[in-house]
């Protein structure tokens, strides 16, 4: 089967990191495989080694009042020639793109939900009215391809599924809800056990640092957690815009001994398999990449409710859930696995069992099938 997967660009993120992973296995399998990116962007030198990636600038820009800004015709062409069974589009942008083009009645369009993406939310009252007309401007004109095309639609989560039932009106016969995955072998690791007489609890969080992933929520646990005199390290991995901030505060609260970041690793297994206890505050979690990655190190999660992780966290028996986004009940979970050797034990050998549900191996399997049967 000739596939083609097309992506804005390869800077590190969960939908790059499920794409990359996705064709990898896809070609392990013996189909065709290419990715397409719009900007030469590419963080995962690592990963793209036996993979064909072209860069190909590709623009869309629809106007209410002006004519849309459209340039698709290198795209256009390289699609033509290599005439794809199907065509996998994650992201907005690489969807709005993806739609202009002609294609063969034979390639089935493929949109991939990677999060509730913002400019076609329903309902936002955060939003001026200005910026409520474009998203309803936006989001009409996405349903109205969405159909003319046929676009079967892939949900990350339940919280995805709903939403592209109810902001974006679609049948439930157009989605598919396929939960995300990791290279599960990459990640497992042997069930852990704690020992917090004998040596500090090392705690890591990954993500990228913005203002949704909260991690200064996190240096406010740290804080609390040194009042509390438990003794314990924090990792943190990944870089961003909120990272020279989240800096500033550790140094405010003089937690440098004991918070370290490390920034963009090519190798987040290695530190997780080091760890105790995966810690993650995001305020919106379309799904959770990272969760089911650490919990393959064997790691009891501990997560604040960012809704799409809502279907990893198994209360007590892979980790816990902070409903109220409360630091106090935070540092209560942590305490309570460090103090209880017996259940953190249990817990990560129970995560890890988890995990193996989302290897990408059976993922993809799936979703050839998808593939296969676009009209079920």
């Amino acid at each position: 089967m000739k596939i083609i997967h097309v992506i804005p660009n390869l800077k590190r993120g969960g939908a790059e990191r499920l794409c990359l992973d996705v064709c990898i296995e896809l070609r392990k399998k013996g189909h065709d495989v290419q990715i397409i990116i719009f900007k030469n962007e590419i963080e995962y030198d690592e990963l793209i080694q036996d993979l064909n990636v072209n860069i190909i600038p590709s623009t869309y820009q629809p106007s209410i009042f002006k004519p849309d800004i459209i340039d698709v015709n290198l795209l256009q062409d390289f699609i033509k020639k290599a005439n794809p069974d199907v065509i996998h589009s994650h992201l907005y942008e690489a969807d709005s793109i993806t739609f202009q083009l002609e294609l063969s009645s034979t390639t089935q369009l493929i949109s991939h939900i990677h999060s509730n993406r913002k400019e076609l939310i329903k309902f936002d009252k955060t939003r001026s009215i200005k910026e409520k007309i474009v998203s309803k401007f936006e989001r009409n004109i996405y349903k109205k391809h969405l159909t003319q095309l046929s676009v079967k639609q892939i949900a990350i989560s339940k919280d995805c599924l709903s939403f592209a039932l109810n902001d974006l009106g679609q049948p439930s016969s157009n989605v598919i809800l396929l939960k995300n995955c990791i290279d599960f072998n990459k990640f497992k690791s042997e069930p852990k056990h704690i020992d917090y007489s004998t040596q500090p609890i090392n705690l890591i969080s990954l993500g990228r640092f913005d203002e949704n992933k909260s991690q200064s929520f996190l240096i406010k646990v740290a804080k609390k957690l040194r009042s509390l005199n438990i003794n314990f390290n924090i990792t943190f991995i990944g870089g961003g815009t909120e990272l020279g901030n989240v800096k500033s505060v550790t140094q405010e609260y003089k937690l440098d001994n004991q918070v370290k970041f490390l920034g963009m690793v090519s190798n987040p297994e290695v530190y997780l398999k080091k760890a105790h206890i995966f810690i993650h505050a995001a305020k919106k979690e379309a799904f959770g990449l990272a969760l089911i990655e650490a919990m393959a190190a064997g790691l009891p999660v501990i997560s604040t409710d960012g809704f799409g992780n809502r279907d990893i966290i198994q209360e007590n028996k892979n980790g816990f859930m902070i409903l109220n986004r409360n630091v106090d009940e935070f540092c209560g979970k942590i305490r309570f696995l460090s103090e209880n050797p017996k259940s953190y034990n249990e817990i990560s050998k129970y995560s890890i069992e988890f995990a193996s549900n989302f290897d990408v191996s059976n993922y993809v399997d799936n979703l050839i099938n998808v593939y296969n049967n676009p009209t079920n």
